[in-house]
């Protein structure tokens, strides 16, 4: 799974690992050929994190309130994701949060009674990249920019942010207006057992489902993706799935209801559907892939948004 392109059709098609640990520069790359065009030469919004001289800490990168990537500990320290379907129209903000808590649901409020090394440093970028450039430090057109050194000791978590008017991008998305939410206990339980019932889905390889309350995440995935033009989604979910569930190696993993760690992601707009070890709910049992989704409520229902 080395291709760009992979990567991303697992992430509008919950084929592929998609995580911030896993978003090497060579994941980044696109494995196959480009056909010439006169069209104006095509690009991708990408976030990037590089940290140095951390111990066991980690460091977790936001655009727009929207986790994308966790560097530092036992992880690489450095990441870079492609996140057009995360960036709005206007004005973005780009957060670093340094010394994370040990799980995704506290994860904003850090270790416990710990202090940052005053040798510490964080660069996070918002960068606009050529289709088919490759990901790594440095490349790519700045858009927003994070610099941080730290020069004092003072308790973790340590926030940081940067905002950067980017202009017109793709157009209003459906996660930016879903219904807002608090994370109290009636809502944790409506999601959770909203998620399960997906899970349940894929587990038996129903496709159908899943696409019926998918429909938002892939009406707006040919927009944040336009290379793949004139796909139709849900068909490609479906033939997919019914492929794969077939196979000897399809087994899927129906993770246990206490293991869920949901937290609340988008300013109150998705619920990250995430585990206490930090991977998505949603994955197969050898622990290969991994099935990234955020809900929301549309008009009071629940939809993959993301």
């Amino acid at each position: 799974m080395a291709g760009r392109t992979v990567v991303i059709l697992g992430m509008l098609l919950w084929a592929a690992p998609v995580s911030g640990e896993q978003a090497t520069a060579d994941q980044k790359e696109s494995s196959e050929p480009r056909e010439e065009s006169n069209k104006m030469e095509e690009t991708i919004i990408h976030a990037d994190l590089l940290i140095e001289n951390f111990k066991d800490q980690q460091a977790e990168l936001y655009v727009n309130d929207i986790p994308v990537a966790r560097v530092g500990g036992k992880l690489q320290p450095w990441a870079s994701v492609p996140v057009p379907e995360y960036v709005i129209d206007g004005a973005n903000t780009l957060t670093v949060v340094i010394g994370i808590g040990n799980t995704p649901s506290v994860a904003k409020a850090g270790i416990a009674n710990e202090k940052c090394d005053p040798e510490m440093a964080v660069h996070a970028r918002i960068v606009r990249m050529k289709e088919g450039e490759p990901a790594r430090s440095g490349s790519g057109e700045m858009l927003v920019e994070i610099k941080w050194n730290g020069k004092k000791e003072e308790p973790f978590p340590v926030t940081v942010s940067a905002k950067g008017d980017l202009g017109k991008q793709l157009g209003a998305w459906q996660w930016q207006s879903a219904d807002a939410l608090t994370l109290d206990s009636a809502t944790y339980e409506s999601a959770a057992k909203f998620i399960s019932e997906i899970n349940a889905a894929y587990t038996g390889g129903k496709p159908d489902p899943i696409i019926k309350v998918a429909k938002f995440k892939h009406s707006e995935a040919g927009r944040a993706y336009p290379e793949y033009g004139d796909v139709v989604f849900d068909d490609m979910f479906r033939e997919q799935m019914e492929m794969t569930s077939k196979e000897p190696n399809w087994k899927p993993y129906a993770l246990p209801r206490n293991e869920y760690d949901l937290r609340l992601v988008a300013n109150g707009r998705l619920i990250e559907a995430v585990a206490k070890d930090w991977r998505p709910i949603l994955r197969m049992e050898d622990g290969d892939y991994a099935f990234p989704m955020h809900i929301g409520k549309v008009k009071g229902e629940w939809q993959i948004l993301r």
